[in-house]
């Protein structure tokens, strides 16, 4: 869960802490974001070029989107650690797959590799009978 803390940047608390996991949650707050387009685009666009450093940097820049997002599939199955971890992996394909050209933001895009990534590690991890991804997300909701 977020809380604010004087206004400033909103931490992530758990109800019952783990350890490395907690200190991965203070740690991604001192992570910059990043909140210029242009800057986003043109990150992208060294992506494409290779560049390592961009790569990381967009991703570092969204880690905190994925904890926030993977937050309401919990109780499915999974440990919140292993839902981030599993969300971050998607993370980690929307960015070497993102066009910048498309006109679309780049946490636009990344939620769809993000979304794709959970529902399927819960698909595959959760039932001991498999049922098709497409109709597992219907349950899920």
């Amino acid at each position: 869960m977020a809380r604010s803390n004087g206004g400033k940047a909103k931490a992530f608390f758990r109800a019952n802490p783990s350890g490395a996991f907690d200190q991965y949650l203070q740690d991604i707050q001192k992570l910059p974001l990043i909140k210029d387009p242009v800057e986003e685009r043109r990150l992208a666009r060294r992506v494409q070029r290779g560049d390592e450093k961009a790569a990381e940097r967009l991703v570092t820049a969204n880690l905190r989107f994925v904890i926030s997002y993977v937050k309401k599939y919990q109780g499915h199955g999974l440990d919140l650690s292993e839902l981030v971890a599993i969300g971050n992996e998607g993370l980690l394909k929307a960015v070497k797959k993102f066009d910048p050209d498309q006109g679309v933001k780049f946490i636009s895009y990344a939620v769809w590799w993000v979304r794709q990534a959970v529902l399927k590690a819960l698909a595959e991890q959760t039932r001991s009978v498999r049922i098709p991804l497409n109709q597992n997300s219907q349950l899920i909701r």
